[in-house]
């Protein structure tokens, strides 16, 4: 009787454990699977994150050729400025030069921001 309380026991250890086995094997499945679904919802997140990104950046490019042509028509009244002052043998006032000289500057740090931003 020994014998058989022995055997039983035996087996009923042997599906317990088995049973246990497969219980760690599903768990460890399904925390792979809720980590998989995390990275797809984190990554979908990622993407609507780049593409305000992306149309930010076309947005400033924008804006940026914009803000060449003011320059470039600023460049263009400054020289004709210059010009008529030294034919009509006057100095250009100091006003205008260090206004174009502050346009220069904003215009030098505003590429630099460009160039940061654009790769």
């Amino acid at each position: 009787m020994n014998t058989l309380k022995s055997v039983f026991s035996k087996i009923a250890e042997d599906k317990k454990t088995e049973l246990a086995k497969h219980e760690v094997q599903l768990n460890l499945i399904g925390d792979f699977e809720k980590l998989t679904d995390s990275f797809f919802v984190s990554g979908g997140k990622f993407e609507k994150a780049v593409q305000k990104v992306e149309a930010s950046i076309k947005d400033m490019n924008a804006e940026y050729v914009e803000h060449v042509k003011v320059l470039s028509t600023i460049d263009s009244e400054y020289q004709k400025i210059r010009k008529a002052a030294k034919e009509l043998g006057l100095n250009l006032p100091k006003e205008i030069e260090n206004n174009y000289k502050k346009v220069l500057a904003v215009a030098k740090n505003d590429l630099n921001t460009k160039k940061k931003y654009t790769f």
